[in-house]
């Protein structure tokens, strides 16, 4: 099923900017100072000589979440109309790679050993 194919259950267990930045700080890693990516899951982190005693950020995110995944169910997700407006752009994302892919000129081949 198509919506099924996009969603994971981390997005409603947690894995969120927050916690992705809280994590590592507990474990001993800082963001780095300068993220390509902005402020998404995809992060750059640089080790620490030790665990950040304040990993602990913020402090109101268990209580904001929680209002969120009852506001936000796995099953609204998928009755609801904008998950499913996505489609017609990503089976043209799809095909546009797709005929991309085809006109590419293949890789040369390993040259076979010789018996």
């Amino acid at each position: 099923m198509w919506p099924l194919r996009y969603f994971h259950a981390g997005h409603m267990c947690g894995f969120t900017y927050e916690t992705l930045i809280m994590m590592p700080a507990k474990a001993g890693f800082a963001p780095a100072d300068h993220q390509p990516f902005g402020r998404i899951a995809t992060q750059v982190f640089r080790r620490l000589p030790a665990a950040d005693v304040n990993w602990f950020r913020f402090p109101d995110h268990a209580a904001a979440a929680e209002i969120k995944w009852r506001r936000e169910t796995a099953w609204r997700y998928l009755v609801s109309p904008r998950t499913y407006r996505r489609i017609p752009g990503r089976i043209g994302y799809f095909l546009t790679n797709r005929v991309l892919s085809l006109r590419r000129p293949s890789s040369p081949k390993r040259p076979q050993k010789q018996a």
